[in-house]
């Protein structure tokens, strides 16, 4: 079963049950205190669950460099919000798209 959610990450509701998975695509620019937004989600995550923030920079002049070190902020952000086993991953398009991937690691 498959349940997507659309909303605000400054305004989470409550949720009847922790997520396995959590997606957001090209946002993260827009969140006030991005490192506290995602220790909020990954309180919603259950325990081992999965979240990837992806980013392909859209802007005139953007090149796969500019998308490589907003990968690695998004996943330094990701660390400093007790995720483990942060890793990054590249889809090569023009630019590319890099996608930072984190655990809810239990006990973190």
């Amino acid at each position: 079963m498959v349940d997507l959610r659309l909303g605000s990450v400054d305004e989470l509701p409550e949720f009847d049950a922790p997520f396995d998975k959590i997606l957001a695509v090209n946002t993260m620019l827009f969140w006030s205190e991005p490192v506290a937004r995602l220790a909020e989600l990954r309180r919603l995550l259950r325990p081992g669950g999965l979240i990837a923030v992806a980013h392909q920079p859209r802007r005139p002049g953007a090149t796969d460099e500019t998308s490589a070190a907003k990968g690695r902020e998004i996943a330094a952000a990701l660390d400093r919000a007790a995720f483990s086993e942060v890793r990054l991953e590249t889809m090569r398009l023009k630019p590319a798209v890099v996608c930072a991937v984190g655990v809810n690691e239990v006990g973190r």
